[in-house]
């Protein structure tokens, strides 16, 4: 996996964040959970980074050297060595130091980044791939591929139009990062979900309508990854089944008893049909929980594969047993395939990963899974999982990672919380 290290990114001092499939972010509000997590959708869509002028000249020689051959129409091939990549990531740390301010500026629709320092680290051993560029001169195509090594096939990861040599060089660099630092079958989009997920939705059709009337888009104020999640929404569902549509019948079977369907035509409406009846209820009428569902529910149903999921406050408007479930579904993206790393201060949320943790390589394993009513999927492997805590220090806040037991993830701040309301309680029934 990749880490990468931040500096004076909004209340946060200092935060060094290694990538697993499995990212916590704990901690109480307003400790600078979410600018990291929007930092992490910043590095991962690298192109606004690279795009410069002044950073073409900054590429490394053997990418210099391989478009020149590409827009040639030379076939080309490059064994991608850990130097090389090494030459790569320090390019990238090199745009981060001299664009970063405009990428988060652009990023957070705000301007406050003048302290800020961003760079990126390989953070696992290094699997060496070959790139691969051949013409398709009778369709004016450029095939750029991917050979692992432990795989002798070409995995084509993106074709592009010979005539534009600017956009070409660019999106190979980008795929060239993507690879080095995300590791195989990067170029998958991320998926924020943010916490704002519910007024977003609801305000959705009023935003389409406004921007299909000429008004100035709504949403040009809005940082990246809320705008990217409003486009999302609007896009119809695919009829074709993939496994993760099945993770959302899922959570609508265990939490929602009922399902989210989506209106067709240009400006999208949303509504909640109970099970077992006819009625249709606008999702402005239905419950706080199932608003707060919806667009995790309709976005998971969509056919396009995702690389990454940032998810802020899954608990969010969900009863005890419903956090449960979530936690569940999470669990089963991460055994997809899929990346998750989510904001939270849910204890019941963080015990029941714990759980899911635990239970993958406890000694009755098999008995406590039919016992509990858990299946394989649900489960998750521990060396798959990092936590970090968020701690305020004055009007700073301090990242530390979460120390890992065999029954999981200790976060201080929630249980000595915990523990005052159970002493209150205690002292309270004793008087």
């Amino acid at each position: 996996m990749w880490k990468f290290v931040t500096e004076n990114i909004g209340k946060v001092s200092r935060a060094e964040i290694s990538m697993a499939p499995l990212v916590l972010l704990v901690g109480k509000n307003n400790t600078g959970k979410s600018y990291i997590a929007t930092l992490l959708w910043a590095l991962s869509n690298v192109l606004p980074l690279i795009r410069h002028d002044d950073a073409r000249e900054r590429r490394p020689d053997w990418c210099k050297t391989f478009i020149e051959k590409t827009v040639r129409q030379e076939t080309v091939e490059v064994h991608v060595t850990e130097p090389l990549a090494n030459e790569l990531i320090d390019y990238f740390n090199r745009e981060l130091a001299q664009n970063g301010r405009g990428l988060l500026r652009d990023v957070f629709a705000y301007d406050g980044f003048e302290r800020t320092s961003v760079r990126v680290e390989a953070d696992r051993p290094f699997s060496p791939f070959t790139a691969t560029a051949d013409t398709d001169k009778e369709h004016a195509l450029i095939r750029f591929g991917i050979r692992e090594s432990s795989d002798p096939r070409v995995r084509v990861a993106r074709l592009f139009r010979i005539s534009n040599e600017l956009i070409f060089g660019n999106s190979l660099i980008a795929e060239l990062i993507y690879r080095v630092l995300f590791g195989r079958h990067n170029r998958r989009p991320i998926l924020y979900i943010p916490a704002a997920r519910t007024g977003l939705m609801l305000s959705l059709g009023v935003m389409i309508t406004q921007s299909l009337g000429g008004d100035s888009s709504p949403t040009s104020g809005l940082p990246r990854p809320l705008r990217d999640f409003i486009q999302r929404l609007t896009v119809q569902p695919s009829p074709s089944e993939h496994p993760r549509e099945s993770i959302a019948t899922w959570l609508q079977n265990q939490i929602l008893h009922g399902k989210i369907e989506r209106s067709v035509g240009e400006v999208p409406s949303f509504t909640y049909t109970p099970e077992n009846t006819s009625m249709t209820v606008p999702l402005h009428a239905a419950s706080s929980m199932i608003t707060e569902l919806a667009p995790f529910l309709v976005l998971l149903k969509q056919s396009s594969a995702v690389r990454q999921i940032i998810f802020e406050e899954p608990e969010a408007h969900l009863h005890l047993s419903a956090q449960r479930s979530m936690a569940r579904a999470l669990a089963r993206l991460i055994n997809l395939g899929v990346s998750v790393l989510v904001t939270s201060h849910s204890d019941t949320f963080i015990q029941q990963i714990n759980n899911l943790m635990h239970l993958y390589s406890h000694p009755q394993k098999s008995d406590l899974m039919k016992n509990l009513g858990y299946e394989d999927a649900d489960l998750i492997n521990p060396a798959d999982a990092k936590a970090y805590e968020f701690s305020e220090r004055g009007d700073k806040t301090d990242v530390s990672e979460v120390k890992k037991e065999v029954e999981g993830f200790v976060v201080p701040s929630l249980n000595e919380t915990l523990a005052k309301l159970a002493n209150e309680t205690i002292t309270l029934q004793e008087d």
